[in-house]
């Protein structure tokens, strides 16, 4: 087995996820503490956040829970500049083999993490396969108010990828600007009618959120002063075009699947590139696109055809 290496789309999952930890505790603390550095406990359970591949191409191929919690904490040096992290491992399983012991295991570790007053938020990595199961169980049993976050990852720290730093920001500029707003529910469905539909007027988002114009204004107005929203014409958008697409992906109940990604990709790119003159279509063997087109078309292609 190769040794472990620093993965930007992995390890940026774990920053982001200490980054939104770090910023709920950090709103938790007194106006005169607010400066220094919240605490955030990183429990690891496994999963593929921790696995480990052959090579940089073996994405599929890979061995889930192998990476100690101590190496994904050294892999990302820019946690110390958010907060004070220490890890704990739990348990190093893959999270198809988790079981009610487990989650009775992690539940009751978590609660006692919670309540001791040197924590300020916990990260708890954890593989995919059951990871909304496992934040559902902690949603019923934990009380605290303390920020508890779940991150997970597709590929492992040793495979190939450019898109964790990016997912990491987007992830970051969502939570830590709506967590710097008030009402947070109803800014995150205003949110949401926005990914899937832009500009519209005020009367169009209260319809759609079925609330009076005025406390929709109201949201409208938290929104822009975060720079999640921007209005022109009395027309409000996303201030981001990309933290929009990054929304229309990532806030849902489903988790979108390859073909959805490439095709919201390719929709927001095609729909930046610049105007430019339409290529003409070209014969193959007299068949398809281009039969159309004239002799004196064909021979400024400098094409020669052979019967």
């Amino acid at each position: 087995m190769k040794p472990y290496r620093r993965s930007p789309q992995l390890l940026s999952f774990l920053l982001c996820a200490v980054f939104v930890a770090a910023a709920q505790a950090q709103q938790a603390v007194p106006p005169a503490t607010a400066a220094k550095l919240a605490n955030v406990v990183v429990v690891a359970t496994g999963g593929t956040i921790a696995g480990a591949g052959a090579g940089a191409a073996a994405s599929a191929t890979y061995q889930a829970a192998k990476v100690p919690v101590e190496k994904l904490i050294a892999g990302v040096p820019e946690l110390k500049d958010v907060a004070n992290v220490r890890g704990e491992q739990v348990f190093q399983i893959a999270s198809e083999s988790f079981t009610n012991e487990h989650l009775m295991q992690l539940g009751k570790r978590v609660s006692a993490l919670a309540k001791q007053p040197d924590v300020d938020g916990i990260v708890i990595t954890h593989g995919t396969d059951t990871l909304e199961e496992t934040a559902y169980f902690l949603n019923l049993v934990i009380r605290n108010d303390k920020p508890i976050v779940l991150v997970g990852s597709m590929r492992p720290g040793t495979a190939m990828s450019a898109d964790g730093t990016l997912n990491h920001w987007c992830c970051f500029c969502y939570e830590l600007r709506l967590h710097r707003a008030r009402g947070y529910g109803a800014l995150k469905a205003i949110l949401d009618i926005l990914a899937h539909e832009e500009p519209m007027t005020l009367t169009e988002i209260s319809q759609r959120l079925h609330r009076t114009p005025g406390s929709t204004k109201d949201y409208l107005s938290w929104l822009e002063d975060v720079d999640l929203v921007t209005s022109r014409q009395k027309r409000y958008s996303f201030t981001d075009p990309l933290l929009r697409l990054w929304v229309r992906l990532h806030c849902r109940p489903v988790t979108p699947t390859s073909d959805e990604i490439a095709g919201e990709v390719q929709r927001y790119a095609v729909a930046r590139l610049p105007n430019s003159e339409p290529v003409p279509a070209l014969a193959y063997a007299g068949v398809g696109v281009g039969v159309d087109a004239t002799p004196d078309e064909r021979k400024s292609w400098g094409i020669i055809e052979i019967d």
